[in-house]
């Protein structure tokens, strides 16, 4: 793949937040959070967010903060319905999409994974892991990270 070619990336949102309204690149304080935003905008990479309460959203779009997670399989589907036709017309202007979230959060937008334009960076040990990958990726060039990246697959 071609380094120029435009990539998105897409992060779980984390349960740690601001207190207040903020763009949604500040308003999450997770540590896994904090370090995908460093490996994207290190490559300049398009970076968004999978939240559970707002679905598929900007970097800048100014949000609240919130208590809300993903539980069960009704909490994938409700969410999935909101976030799958807005990812599917997002998904035209890139050519490889990454991303890092949990495996809740993966089952979102499992129904796009027979589109081989979806990757992600995933650890099998879990957040410790997957924490680990990224101190490892962030000041990389995207060539590596290229290299990192796991076919997405429906679980």
């Amino acid at each position: 793949m071609e380094i120029n070619k435009k990539i998105l990336v897409i992060a779980g949102c984390s349960s740690k937040k601001l207190l207040y309204a903020a763009p949604a690149k500040y308003l999450y304080q997770g540590t896994v959070f904090k370090k995908i935003k460093k490996l994207a905008a290190y490559n300049q990479l398009d970076f968004m967010i999978l939240s559970v309460k707002y679905g598929i959203i900007h970097e800048n779009d100014i949000i609240k903060p919130y208590n809300k997670t993903l539980k069960n399989k009704n909490d994938i589907l409700k969410l999935r319905k909101k976030v799958i036709p807005k990812l599917k017309a997002i998904e035209l202007n890139y050519e490889l999409i990454i991303i890092i979230m949990g495996k809740k959060y993966r089952d979102v937008l499992s129904p796009l994974f027979n589109d081989n334009k979806y990757k992600m960076i995933y650890d099998q040990r879990g957040i410790g892991g997957l924490t680990a990958k990224l101190n490892k990726l962030i000041n990389n060039p995207l060539d590596i990270i290229i290299k990192e990246l796991t076919p997405c697959k429906i679980s």
